[in-house]
């Protein structure tokens, strides 16, 4: 990064201290391990097989295994009450093993510098890692977000770049922007990303303007009050406050005249994952993602 390496005992989570928060796929139905998930107020966590680190379990893993259970928008009925609880029981009978995607966790060694970890977390659909002692043991977890906040708070890493608009500096160049229009539920929303294989998208409204983001860690919103699957007809506008509860935000959109430093900013004080810019009339024109970003850390 053109400056000296940092050390890691700066990034992430110390968990060498107490235990780690893990799934273990060997016991853990999937409704066991959703509910864990949704208590904890995480998206995603280590998985482990027989006390060996083997994965992570992420809430995506959830979504299409959710949208294939039939369930009524309504319990107007009994008979439609039924059926919700099968749905339940279809969770607790199925194990997580089943559903996991399974995302490599991927490891480092103590004594790493920001470069490395860097190049280990721009790696495809990799958005934390956790670092291990030369016995094995997990001492600390580390997330992009964790990295987006030392580049944020360190810009002179960065040098110059930091001052140059997003355009100027490569960060940004022009692509198309998965959508979905605010006017559809959120299961089709949901089934928007599956079928593009895309972790999140742009909510627009009828002028075709950004006016929120989906992803699929907002499948919680299923289980953030009971099991209520059949939210999931509701509108996305009016699905996304309810999954996200306290931890709801605006979408935030920047111009191509945003600075790198003042985007920085705006994701270590949000805690967002990724922005959508914008042209003059609020319609997307690309998307900048934490990935992105630290790409770009590596490259300048």
């Amino acid at each position: 990064l053109g400056v000296q390496t940092c050390a890691l005992p700066i990034l992430g989570v110390d968990v060498s201290k107490e235990s780690l928060f893990t799934i273990d796929l060997s016991k853990e139905t999937a409704q066991s391990a959703f509910r864990k998930l949704i208590t904890k107020k995480v998206t995603s966590c280590p998985t482990t097989w027989k006390d060996k680190y083997v994965g992570v379990l992420a809430m995506g893993d959830f979504t299409e295994f959710i949208l294939n259970i039939d369930l009524p928008t309504e319990r107007k009925s009994l008979d439609d009450l039924m059926k919700h609880i099968d749905a339940q029981t279809k969770m607790e009978k199925t194990k997580a093993r089943e559903i996991t995607q399974h995302e490599s966790l991927e490891t480092i060694e103590s004594g790493h510098d920001l470069l490395n970890v860097c190049k280990v977390l721009s790696k495809p659909k990799v958005y934390r890692c956790l670092e291990l002692n030369d016995k094995g043991r997990a001492t600390r977890l580390i997330t992009q977000s964790d990295v987006m906040n030392y580049l944020a708070d360190h810009l002179n890493v960065l040098q110059k770049m930091s001052n140059k608009t997003i355009a100027e500096s490569g960060l940004f160049k022009k692509s198309k922007v998965v959508c979905v229009h605010d006017s559809n539920t959120a299961r089709k929303a949901f089934q928007t990303l599956l079928d593009s294989k895309m972790a999140a998208a742009a909510i627009i409204d009828k002028d075709d303007k950004v006016i929120g983001n989906i992803s699929l860690t907002d499948i919680m919103g299923v289980g953030s009050d009971g099991f209520r699957i059949f939210c999931l007809d509701w509108n996305v506008v009016d699905f996304l406050p309810y999954a996200k509860g306290e931890f709801f935000i605006k979408t935030i959109t920047v111009r191509e005249d945003t600075t790198v430093g003042i985007l920085f900013s705006m994701f270590r004080f949000t805690r967002i994952h990724r922005v959508y810019v914008t042209d003059d009339e609020d319609k997307p024109i690309g998307v900048i993602s934490l990935t992105d970003i630290l790409k770009f850390a590596m490259d300048n």
